[in-house]
């Protein structure tokens, strides 16, 4: 169903002013083949368009989320998994993007109010001190417009911070701005540093706690796969332990330099016995030496070794070595 229905139109309307909470998922995209999902995904942006009023385009996970497993034989297979890790991050994110929002409030608040207090403090300021209080009330409310621009560019504060003029002036017709009190200097002095300094300070210790639980998360992750009655050490390297040794025995067979490594005129006649082109050997080279020392270890050579053998068995070489075939000693 490609349209967006009344109800739901009306849904979407009722979350106004929430929009950066909502998430939108195109499920069971592997139901259908990719011409088809590119005109699905097309009708419902567009569709989306028309109800959610937004400055940015909406966010649309696309993936396969419900009982039934995901078909590995859809082209678009590698897209869905991608979309579903995204999602999950973007929930992972949500308290900190909670907080995030709740700051934001705040600082829109406080900068409301602090424009408030100018603006009053400002016509207060014009008004006489016995005789014709009301009529020159009535004479600065009337010129809203002008008198915001002469409090923006006296305290520099930006255009966008200012209420609407008319809804504004509707208020405060009725209002005697002799009786509001005086503008405490003290008070917008605080307000201006908890604005310039605390809030950055606030956002700072947001990042600084992402920081440590990350960390934390990874630190865990590596004790409770470490105490795993299983857990080989590099156990989740692309090459096998088996491999590994049998490599090392070749590495040691060769003719290394003083420290040890592969290099030069020993590294292309080693690399030469593979018989593939100059310029993938040129890109193995490249990916195996992790160190960038233009010299291979003997864990960048069984790394290397492994690579060419992907090549003579037709895979394509990655644009970017993989985290799983970094080295483990290397990370």
């Amino acid at each position: 169903k490609l349209d967006i229905s009344d109800e739901f139109k009306r849904t979407m309307e009722c979350l106004k002013g929430n929009d950066d909470k909502v998430r939108v998922v195109l499920n069971k995209a592997d139901s259908v083949n990719p011409q088809q999902l590119m005109r699905v995904y097309g009708a419902l942006m567009w569709a989306l368009g028309k109800v959610v009023r937004t400055p940015e385009v909406m966010r649309v996970y696309i993936g396969s989320f419900w009982d039934k497993p995901l078909d590995e034989s859809h082209d678009c297979f590698n897209l869905f998994q991608n979309e579903a890790a995204d999602l999950i991050e973007d929930l992972n994110s949500l308290p900190r993007n909670s907080a995030i929002r709740k700051i934001n409030e705040l600082v829109k608040r406080a900068r409301l109010a602090r424009v408030h207090a100018y603006i009053i403090s400002s016509l207060k300021s014009q008004l006489p001190s016995f005789m014709g209080i009301k009529k020159k009330q009535e004479k600065l409310l009337n010129d809203l417009a002008n008198q915001f621009q002469k409090i923006s560019k006296e305290h520099s504060l930006p255009q966008g911070d200012f209420p609407n003029a008319t809804r504004f002036r509707s208020i405060l017709v009725n209002q005697d701005l002799s009786k509001f009190p005086k503008l405490s200097d003290k008070m917008m002095k605080k307000l201006n540093a908890a604005l310039a300094t605390e809030v950055p300070q606030l956002m700072n210790l947001i990042s600084a706690t992402d920081q440590v639980k990350g960390t934390v998360a990874t630190t865990e992750a590596k004790k409770n796969e470490e105490e795993n009655p299983f857990f080989q050490a590099g156990g989740n390297w692309v090459v096998t332990p088996q491999q590994k040794q049998s490599y090392d025995e070749k590495f040691r067979s060769l003719n290394l330099n003083s420290a040890g490594l592969l290099a030069g005129d020993a590294a292309k006649q080693a690399f030469a016995e593979s018989n593939l082109q100059h310029d993938v050997l040129f890109k193995v080279w490249s990916l195996a030496d992790v160190s960038g020392t233009n010299s291979l270890n003997a864990d960048e050579y069984a790394l290397a070794c492994h690579l060419i053998n992907e090549v003579k068995f037709g895979k394509q070489l990655p644009a970017i070595l993989p985290p799983n075939y970094v080295p483990p000693q290397m990370r």
